[in-house]
């Protein structure tokens, strides 16, 4: 319970909009308990928080989030695994850990796997001691500064695909201009009729232009 307090303090007025949110999943914890594992996930999470300024989700309310996503062995060692999960959780980030108790130390390793493939992951080792709460806080505290820079975790944003834009100052092609099949017919004959009227006023101006002596047809 004070865990989920404490998560709560640290996020108070930090914009749950804007704000880069972590997601801490629990890849193996080997001679550990679910409970035990969840208690050093939540411990993380708490530093991870704090550190980025952020949102950092552990235990119960990760693994719902990744419900139905079948994790392989070894993922820890894949960015395209840490990948899936981080758009299946719904975060920006998952830091994923592998737990293993050896006598009265936990050793966590610490793979830290950004949603976006372009951007830079990281890797941590931590060996927690039973019983000495406040090493154990500054074992995790250390760890987690040397993964997370200020500023090194940042919102997901998804890629929107370019379209080539279309200059509005581009010429566009004129319509084809339709041809006028009856132009030629009608100049042709235009011309002819003038040629023959002139060839009969000058035929008359000469005096060589006799009556018409072709026979006559009657319209009736």
């Amino acid at each position: 319970m004070w865990r989920t307090v404490l998560l709560t303090n640290l996020l108070w007025g930090v914009d749950a909009v804007a704000a880069p949110r972590v997601g801490v999943i629990n890849l193996t914890q080997e001679g550990l308990s679910e409970e035990e594992a969840d208690a050093v996930a939540y411990d993380i999470a708490a530093e991870v928080a704090e550190r980025i300024a952020g949102e950092a989700i552990a235990g119960p309310s990760m693994r719902g989030r990744i419900e139905g996503n079948a994790i392989p062995e070894g993922c820890e060692e894949s960015p395209e695994c840490g990948q899936k999960l981080a758009t299946a959780g719904r975060v920006d980030e998952v830091l994923l850990l592998t737990l293993r108790l050896a006598g009265q130390t936990t050793i966590v390793g610490c793979s830290r796997v950004p949603r976006d493939p372009h951007r830079n992951g990281g890797k941590a080792m931590l060996r927690l001691t039973s019983g000495k709460l406040q090493k154990r806080m500054a074992a995790i505290k250390e760890e987690v500064a040397t993964l997370y820079a200020p500023g090194s975790v940042v919102p997901y944003v998804e890629a929107v695909p370019l379209v080539p834009a279309v200059s509005s100052n581009a010429p566009s092609a004129a319509p084809p201009t339709p041809q006028r099949r009856w132009l030629w017919p009608v100049v042709g004959g235009a011309g002819a009729v003038a040629a023959v009227a002139l060839a009969v006023v000058l035929g008359v101006a000469l005096g060589t232009t006799g009556p018409p002596t072709g026979s006559v047809v009657q319209l009736r």
